[in-house]
């Protein structure tokens, strides 16, 4: 529990960081790094990025993205990865205040973590952009590493 709890304060605070100063912030293999980029009514950041995690599924990656607007319905909303590949979201009601962990590996999508069945070691570990579009295909947010 203090391990679950410590990561949800490191998240906490650099999600404060990220949104206040836009700050990047090296945690490990996690690699936490923003400038927020917000439409109208919604506002869609992505917080961190996890590089080949190991867990007892196996190496995943993914990234964090924290809603810091209204509840958004996430279907057709896309993920880009180093301005070549796409990854077209599935339905998933996106809460206020809330995160969720975009998965490029194989699970099942719940209400904390969406799965995308996809290859699970898409991001270049040294370097790179990620994208975050909405279903219209404005950006949201973007992060470069």
């Amino acid at each position: 529990m203090i391990g679950k709890k410590v990561s949800y304060e490191l998240l906490l605070i650099s999600t404060l960081l990220i949104l206040f100063f836009g700050t990047a912030v090296v945690l490990g293999q996690t690699i936490v790094k923003e400038n927020p980029i917000s439409n109208q009514t919604t506002m869609q950041v992505i917080t961190k990025i996890v590089f080949k995690n190991v867990s007892a599924a196996g190496a995943d990656e993914y990234v964090v993205v924290y809603n810091a607007g209204d509840d958004t319905n996430l279907l057709n909303w896309n993920i880009t990865v180093d301005n070549k590949t796409s990854y077209v979201l599935p339905y998933f009601n996106f809460l206020s205040l809330d995160t969720v962990n975009v998965h490029f590996g194989k699970g099942t999508t719940n209400l904390t973590d969406i799965y995308l069945n996809k290859n699970p070691n898409v991001l270049n570990d040294m370097h790179g952009d990620i994208k975050l579009s909405d279903d219209a295909g404005n950006l949201v947010s973007e992060v470069t590493y």
